[in-house]
């Protein structure tokens, strides 16, 4: 395996338990509060949390190629979109292809 294949498995792993956490906020109601997600960078041992909104969250799904990641968690194929207090990533690349192929949302 790869790089890319490697980092697009890690990534798509963190979204699909941060789609589950969305699913819970969900359940509970949580609208404008912010809600702990897990990062969602390559780096397999990555435990840091971002607090997002479900709006914000629901913004970083709307591409199946953006994730949502700790300040300062790019890797150098990353395209930054956005920064505020986390930041937003577009995955290029052998490694968007990858990511997007395994979009739970497709």
């Amino acid at each position: 395996m790869n790089r890319a294949e490697r980092a697009a498995r890690n990534e798509s792993t963190f979204r699909e338990a941060n789609e589950r956490i969305e699913e819970k906020a969900d359940e509970l109601s949580f609208t404008k509060e912010r809600t702990p997600y897990i990062c969602e960078c390559e780096d397999t041992r990555c435990t840091q949390i971002i607090m997002l909104t479900r709006e914000e969250y629901e913004a970083v799904r709307g591409d199946p190629k953006t994730f949502a990641i700790a300040l300062g968690h790019e890797s150098p194929d990353d395209r930054v979109i956005d920064e505020t207090t986390f930041t937003l990533v577009e995955k290029t690349g052998e490694e968007g292809a990858l990511v997007e192929e395994q979009n739970p949302r497709s």
